[in-house]
């Protein structure tokens, strides 16, 4: 029964520790640092205003709209008060990119549409010779 209860304590305390995710020195309206924080189906946004919060966006699905721009994630130092400064990883500019296996088209920094990718004759070829017995 002691053996029991010491599991369950290392448990509880291992759940803890696994939830508790967020900086301690991180202001509470600061919702992410880095795009990893936000999960698979998300990326951390920031927006273009002075003193923009970041935040967990979902990624852009088939038919939304997109900026090709935002599809390459950058790395920033921006102020959050006029005296702080706070590092950020991975993040992107107004909105995250397309989902997996979605293409966002259009040109540098308009709006453009995410569409599903098109396979390339390269890629019908490797397809072709995977199923052929091709070496």
């Amino acid at each position: 029964m002691k053996n029991l209860h010491v599991s369950l304590l290392l448990l509880s305390i291992g759940s803890f520790l696994l939830v508790e995710t967020r900086p301690e020195n991180r202001p509470g309206y600061i919702e992410c640092q880095d795009s990893a924080e936000c999960g698979s189906f998300a990326c951390c946004v920031i927006g273009m205003d002075r003193y923009s919060s970041p935040r967990c966006m979902p990624h852009r699905r088939e038919g939304n709209i997109c900026r090709p721009a935002s599809n390459t994630p950058q790395n920033k130092t921006i102020s959050i008060t006029p005296f702080e400064f706070m590092d950020f990883t991975n993040v992107h500019d107004i909105m995250c990119p397309c989902m997996a296996g979605l293409h966002c088209y259009g040109d540098g920094y308009s709006l453009a549409t995410c569409i599903r990718e098109q396979p390339t004759l390269f890629q019908n070829v490797l397809d072709a010779s995977q199923g052929e017995g091709f070496d």
